[in-house]
């Protein structure tokens, strides 16, 4: 609806966080870069398929919309590897049982559960896994890198492949010392303010190189993201690699890095 408004008025809107496909395809002023979510979940797509050969794939996360764009995006990505997503699973928010959920996977025998869970949801899923004895290689992402998880479900997460983007640090340290230097509280690192740090830099560097006015802007802000790459494909080509971690005895560890 926001893009709506801005296309009709003729006024540049980017998104950096926004996981919705065809967001800019909505008008010549809507911009949109790829999420960091979008990122990992290629990586861990191409893992699970590539790496690890799994062929069956179940998909669970809780029941909203972010979770339900990022299913389509793992099927999406899955199918065109040649493997299949054989369960998908959503949970209502702030539930605790999860055993129903986990019954239906189990009965379509997928080789892989990917789990797009927070931290908090995956201390009360993990255990209900190993209690029901479902023996089934667990997939995650980024938020899975948790000591706090570690230390309250190490032993169920034994054998888990999760993710770590070469990006996450550098963007928590620049975000850190962009608010030292305007002397902002620096409490909170997530995903809604580094993007909205990265959009507001992009714009500025797109009015520093020509965007005087609205139409140069839109000019600018065009070329920048056009001529760029996916970070996926920063990260595994000219990049450093996206580094997978894995979990034995309780401890994290570098389970491969895919270039």
């Amino acid at each position: 609806a926001a893009a709506q408004a801005a296309e009709y008025n003729g006024t540049v809107l980017l998104s950096t966080v926004a996981t919705e496909e065809g967001i800019s395809d909505i008008g010549e002023w809507i911009f949109q870069t790829s999420s960091r979510a979008d990122t990992e979940i290629i990586a861990i797509a191409r893992a699970a398929c590539r790496e690890l050969g799994l062929k069956r794939l179940a998909f669970l996360a809780p029941d909203d919309a972010r979770s339900r764009l990022l299913q389509k995006r793992f099927e999406k990505e899955i199918e065109s590897l040649g493997s299949v997503v054989c369960a998908v699973e959503f949970y209502r928010e702030g539930s605790t049982d999860f055993r129903e959920n986990i019954e239906r996977i189990r009965e379509s025998s997928p080789e892989g559960l990917f789990i797009g869970a927070d931290a908090d949801d995956l201390v009360l899923i993990l255990p209900q896994i190993s209690y029901y004895e479902f023996g089934v290689q667990l997939l995650g992402t980024s938020t899975w890198n948790s000591k706090r998880l570690l230390r309250m479900s190490g032993r169920d997460m034994e054998g888990a492949v999760f993710p770590e983007l070469p990006t996450a640090k550098h963007d928590e340290e620049q975000l850190a010392a962009a608010a030292d230097y305007v002397g902002e509280p620096y409490e909170e690192f997530n995903t809604f303010i580094v993007g909205g740090y990265k959009g507001v830099r992009l714009i500025l560097d797109a009015v520093a190189e020509g965007g005087t006015d609205r139409v140069d802007l839109r000019r600018a802000i065009s070329a920048k993201l056009e001529h760029g790459r996916h970070p996926y494909l920063e990260f595994i080509s000219a990049g450093p690699g996206i580094t997978f971690h894995t979990v034995l005895n309780e401890k994290i560890e570098v389970f491969l890095i895919q270039k």
